[in-house]
This record gives structure tokens, sequence and C-alpha cells, in this order.
């Protein structure tokens, strides 16, 4: 927390989960710092100020047009990112960057983390690279592997390792595997489909995919039932391009489908299954053209008021059976923003992406009220809580600027939040440079962000008076917490620090009785 004063709550963020604003004041003690938060109208849970971004990630050799940060993931302490645009000719692992001699043959930059620094490790690129190739348009990592495809390359080999210059057939695509022992990468495999019809290109089942553990979700987002829900209809055919995701799981070394999904209010053109992402037993749909007007969690489904405005669902699973848990929406639902363009799920924190979002703020729960520009592009955080999804972080680039399309591609593991913007312009490469020298459009960025997890909170009290006295004898069942007014325990959950150089800073209050007025924090020290 920095500053004092009027400066002090001006950079504090205090969102309920509805995404009312609270009015809070900090206040020197004798027993020391207050702070106090008007929750005479808000809903629990309350989050104050999670997040703050850590490292800006450019390309070491951005270019105008390469669209670094169209595609990114990552995994503990390392990130890969895609720039499918980018023009270099060269193979291989760490080559010659600067021949730019194959335009569109594509390239993923590697990240590593140590002691909190972000470092680029490796230049990835195709063992047999060709113009128009596009290798790095999606790609995943895994501990020590990465998994990058090239979605235009075009020989016409089989298998695994086949004869890479076999041929040449329009967007055939393929998939090269590479693998790092004591920090140096290879290429480890080049992965091409048992067979090839060169004469056929098929879309369609397949746009979207994800996998944890056992379990496999697809986005199909041009199916044309008009089912709603689980298990509904698939013969129907009468709206369009409304969308679908399809669940299989993987038993005794077989995989089945498990189940069909639909959103909850099935419309043409919504396009349902664009996005998709798994954690255990989650699963979070998006549909980018949805046209409610709604906003946040579980808002009115029927108000198609902000066209394209987007959405995403949550669906959860019960032994075999799963159910629609969550409808979600932007706090601010703008026309053509394309909420859900991008999904990650990491347990119970969920980051969505509208990479066509107009609000013209920065950094981390700026105003949301700016429609002024034209595909700035945002992320949002939500976390689950008991069942219960709650908006909490509204993230924008620290430069925004038109065309920048923050949002993207993200991807969340553990504390840390990556979001890719390959609009971004900025001329300088590597991490932390200059963000405001936009001399090449469309070179890319990806922003890391920390993130304070929720945590489920611990009694204030041990509640039934053997670990220190509850307040006016309200004592509650014992591991609960001292009882409130309506006999409830409460429970308080904090993380992070607030210093000088990191104001990052998350409060939970679970149990609190509704529509009660005041929450007071108080920290001894």
């Amino acid at each position: 927390i920095r500053g004092t004063g009027r400066q002090c709550r001006s950079q504090l963020s205090r969102i309920d989960n509805s995404g009312l604003e609270m009015s809070a004041r900090f206040k020197a003690t004798e027993l020391g710092l207050l702070l106090t938060v008007d929750d005479g109208d808000a809903e629990y849970p309350l989050l104050i100020d999670p997040v703050v971004q850590q490292t800006y990630l450019k390309a070491s050799n951005p270019n105008h047009g390469d669209k670094f940060g169209q595609s990114i993931d990552v995994s503990g302490d390392t990130i890969v990112v895609g720039a499918g645009s980018e023009d270099s000719q060269a193979t291989g692992v760490n080559r010659d960057a600067a021949n730019n001699g194959a335009v569109s043959a594509g390239a993923a930059y590697v990240f590593t983390r140590s002691a909190g620094i972000w470092t680029q490790e490796g230049y990835l690129k195709a063992s047999n690279t060709d113009a128009a190739d596009r290798f790095g348009d999606d790609l995943a990592i895994d501990g020590d592997r990465i998994v990058v495809g090239a979605t235009g390359e075009q020989s016409t080999a089989i298998g695994v390792d086949g004869n890479q210059g076999n041929g040449s057939s329009w967007q055939l695509g393929a998939a090269y595997v590479f693998r790092r022992v004591d920090s140096v990468w290879t290429q480890e495999a080049y992965l091409k489909p048992s067979f090839q019809h060169p004469s056929v290109y098929s879309g369609g089942f397949g746009y979207a995919v994800d996998i944890s553990g056992d379990t496999i979700v697809v986005g199909r987002p041009w199916e044309i039932s008009a089912a709603t829900g689980v298990n509904g209809d698939q013969t129907d055919a009468s709206a369009v391009e409304s969308g679908a995701a399809y669940i299989f799981v993987r038993d005794a070394g077989v995989w089945s489908q498990q189940a069909y999904l639909k959103a909850s209010n099935t419309d043409p053109w919504d396009e349902f299954g664009s996005s998709v992402t798994i954690s255990g037993d989650t699963v979070v749909v998006g549909a980018i053209f949805e046209d409610g007007g709604g906003s946040g969690v579980n808002s009115e489904q029927i108000l198609n008021k902000a066209f394209a405005s987007g959405a995403a669902y949550v669906f959860v699973r019960n032994s075999v059976t799963w159910t629609h848990q969550a409808y979600l929406k932007a706090l601010v639902p703008y026309q053509n923003a394309f909420f859900g363009w991008a999904l990650d799920i990491h347990g119970d924190l969920l980051a969505i992406g509208a990479a066509f979002e107009r609000g013209g703020s920065a950094g981390v729960n700026g105003g949301q009220s700016d429609v002024s520009g034209s595909q700035v592009g945002a992320a949002y955080l939500l976390v689950r809580t008991g069942g219960n999804w709650a908006h909490t972080d509204y993230l924008k680039a620290s430069n925004p600027d038109n065309g920048d399309q923050f949002g993207w591609d993200l991807s969340s593991d553990s504390d840390t939040l990556v979001v890719g913007a390959p609009g971004e312009g900025s001329i300088d490469g590597g991490v932390n440079g200059d963000q405001n020298n936009n001399v090449f459009p469309s070179s890319g960025a990806a922003y890391v962000l920390d993130v304070i997890p929720s945590e489920p909170g611990s009694a204030y009290c041990f509640g039934d008076g053997t670990e220190g006295p509850c307040p006016c004898m309200a004592y509650g069942e014992p591991g609960t917490g001292c009882a409130s007014s309506d006999g409830n325990g409460v429970k308080l959950a904090g993380s992070g620090t607030a210093s000088i150089s990191n104001d990052s800073l998350n409060l939970i209050a679970t149990g609190v009785p509704e529509n009660k007025p005041g929450l007071i924090l108080r920290a001894a020290n």
C-alpha cells in the first residue's frame, strides 16, 4: 500500500462479489493500522487488489507484424510464447533470428524465471522452416517439454519423424516436440497424422481443445443444434453456428464420450465452443458471439442487447454427471468485446480474455466505463468460493493502445498469469524494455502478472474459547470462529505484501451476515 490518505485510497481497489466498488479508508491507531470497508450494500466475498504486473516480455527480434503473444503457455518457472507470423528463415534452436527471408514461417520463445527475474532461454524454430508454415500458431508446455503447432506446414509426410521434405500441399500442418535438458532445448519429434489426404482441407471439430488427466474437452463452435445444457438432442439442426463442446474420458486405456455440452441460452451464431479450458472436474466454454446484455455472474440470459459481447459457461462434474454451474459475463459488457476469446482455469481461479474490448484504462482494476478505444483488449479474473463465482480483477496492459488485442491468449499456473497482446507495437526486444515506442505495429508483447490465489480462510479465533476469548461471549462451534449476530462463525484470510515497492494485498471474509454494516480488519504490526 503506497502513500497515505487520499492517495492511498485511490490506489486500493475494493470489489465485492457483484463487482460493486466499495469505499474504504485507512486509519493509524495505537493498536496498528485499521482498514475499514463500507460493505453496507456489498455481496460477499470481498477481494482487495490481489494482482500486480511483474514483467513485460517482447521477442528478442521484434518486427512489424510478427504477432508475438498470439499463443501462450506457462508451466512453473517457464513461459513459452508463440509468434506465428515471425519471418526468420532460421531452423532449430537459438539460430540466427535476423534473416527475415521466410514470411510467416513462425517462431516460439522460451522464458525462464530465476530469483524472480525472467530471461529468454530459447528461440525455437521448426527443423524444416518454410514461408507460411505459421509455426507457433498454437503451443503448450508441460515441465521440460514443449509442443508447437505449425498450421500451414506443407509436407505430405506421415507419422512420427517422417520425411520433412516429402512433397508439398497447402496447409496440412504439423507439430514439433522440444525437450529441455540442463537448460538446453532440442527438437525431439516431428509429428504428422498417420494418413494425409492432400486434396482435402477440413476444419470444424477440434477448433479448441484442452486436457486434464484422463479428461479432454473439445470445442466445435459451428455446431448447429438448438439443444441447451447437458446431453440434449444432438440431431436438432435449427440453430446455425450455435456451437457445442464434447467431453471425452479415458477408462482402462479406452476413450469414450461422456457428455455433450451446450449453452444454457443457445442461440444461432453464438459460437459456443470457440474456446475451452478444463481443470479437474470443471470445464469452462466460451461463446464469443453471445449477445447477452447482463453483467457479472448468473445475470439475465435472454437480454440480447450487446452484440458479440461474449460469455463463458462453467460446467462441473459429480462422479460421471456434468451440470451447468455458472453463466459469466464481463462486468461492463461491451459490444464486440468477445469476452471468452481466451480461457484458462487453474483450480478455482479463472482467467478470461476479451481481446477486442475497448476500455482505455491501464493496469489492474482501472475504470471500465471508457469505451473510446478499439480492440484494446482486457482480461478478467474470477474466483470460486464454495461453488460461487465472483469477479475479482479487471486487467489491462500497462501500455494499452488501440489494436493491441490484450487478452488474445492467456495462461496461468499457480500464482503466475501471462497475457498475450499480439497487436502491441513497441520496438524494444527482450524483457522490460521501453513499452511506449510504438514503431513496429503488431510486433506483439506478453505481460506477466503475479496473482495471489484466494485462500479458504481460517477462524479469527477458535470459537469455543480454548484459544482466546470471543468478544461479548459470542462463542461459535469449535473451529468456526466467534459467532456473529446470526450465529455463524466468521473466517478471515489474507495474503500478499504491502510495502513501498509492492502493493499487492488480498483480503477475504467468509461467513459474514448479509447486509450488516461495516467490516473492520486490524493489524497489530
